[in-house]
């Protein structure tokens, strides 16, 4: 008889993007590759391998999902890995997926510990590694964050956010003669009680884009005129990430300290009318206002199809509410739109999940997510505000 051979795996992960970690996870790839060529009675299943990534979270990590996945086809007999840490840094994360593998017959091997999942006290033996792992990522984390702070202090920002109307030169940001005109005549229209969309529409009509070659939105602008930079001053801490290993990041409201750097840089925006548009501001978000209370995705839903808006549909019978959102062309008879109804309380887990966040913030969404465009086939495209894009598959919840 014919012995059938072990299907094996292996995973490798560096968490920085450097020349040194491309090296390190190049020597991992050849390593593994090696070893499971060099076995006679083992066949190479692939080496996967996820660069630049952090370990804390497994959703993250494209490779290690569909390595994953294939293991739980049946594909995969054994999964080589470096050490637990690079397998995975979150208890919580490394115990699901190990047992989980199990059930499915999958043995995961780790070098440097010299640990088996099949064996008699592997996943003791696990808890116990990975929450040492889990330990040393909070530390570094919290030493990242003191150098952050200790940044802050200094007046120095921590990155350089891209800012329409100025490109960073160094540490120093310098205006940009294509843009911040645009960005000075905007405050000036809004402070005189210009619309936003017809702001928007003059904007799109002159040909300029966001700094990704999107066009304007009427809640980016919104956003863009929040933003206090535009007078010159530099205000650091905005936001913060609550727990390092799930990453969920948070409006900053008097958690942490915040720091305001001020004649940083050319203003483009004077005084006056900087307080005369956030006065306007304020007047419209006033709860005596006469103006529609708006929900967490109001603006926010576009149809890809129609390119209309979503309209939130709430529906009561015996005491229950349904919450929906419709598309305004499906829900008028306006077009043939066969575009579907998105639940609310699928669409708060869904922007939750986007933007790392154990429950939804409201305000920090409507700051953060210019708008979602919705296809037919239930595909969403977040637009953040900083010209970042994510898609991911609506599903109704069960």
């Amino acid at each position: 008889m014919i012995k059938q051979l072990k299907r094996v795996a292996a995973y490798c992960r560096v968490s920085v993007e450097s020349e040194l970690m491309q090296s390190s996870i190049t020597n991992q790839i050849a390593h593994f590759t090696n070893k499971i060529n060099n076995n006679p009675l083992w066949q190479n299943a692939g080496v996967f391998a996820d660069y630049g990534i952090s370990g804390t979270n497994t959703k993250k990590r494209p490779q290690f999902n569909r390595m994953i996945a294939l293991a739980l086809q049946g594909k995969i007999d054994l999964i080589l890995a470096k050490s637990i840490q690079r397998f995975a840094r979150n208890t919580v994360d490394l115990l699901a997926t190990i047992r989980q593998l199990k059930e499915h017959n999958v043995e995961v091997f780790f070098e440097k510990e010299n640990i088996s999942t099949f064996s008699h006290d592997g996943e003791l033996m696990l808890s116990i590694m990975a929450s040492f792992a889990q330990e040393e990522s909070r530390s570094i984390s919290e030493n990242v964050r003191w150098g952050i702070m200790k940044r802050f202090e200094k007046g120095l920002p921590n990155g350089r956010n891209p800012v329409f109307g100025y490109d960073w030169i160094d540490q120093d940001l310098v205006v940009n003669e294509k843009e911040g005109w645009i960005v000075t005549q905007m405050f000036k229209d809004y402070a005189s009680g210009m619309p936003v969309s017809h702001i928007a529409k003059w904007m799109n009509q002159t040909g300029v884009t966001t700094r990704k070659g999107n066009k304007f939105q009427a809640c980016s602008i919104k956003a863009m005129l929040r933003n206090p930079t535009y007078t010159g001053v530099l205000l650091l801490c905005k936001e913060y990430v609550g727990d390092p290993i799930i990453h969920d990041r948070h409006l900053n409201r008097g958690e942490l300290p915040q720091y305001l750097v001020e004649n940083h840089h050319e203003p483009l925006v004077d005084e006056e009318t900087w307080e005369r548009a956030q006065e306007r501001t304020e007047k419209n978000r006033h709860p005596g206002h006469s103006r529609k209370k708006y929900n967490t995705f109001t603006g926010k839903l576009k149809c890809k199809k129609c390119h209309r808006n979503y309209q939130r549909i709430v529906q009561s019978y015996k005491g229950q509410k349904n919450i929906y959102w419709q598309c305004y062309s499906r829900r008028s008879h306006l077009d043939e739109c066969d575009s579907m109804n998105l639940y609310e309380e699928d669409l708060e887990k869904i922007a939750a999940s986007m933007l790392n966040m154990k429950k939804l913030d409201p305000i920090m969404f409507r700051e953060l997510v210019e708008c979602i465009e919705v296809e037919p086939d239930g595909t969403l495209e977040f637009h953040f505000t900083d010209g970042r894009r994510k898609t991911c598959k609506y599903e109704k919840s069960l």
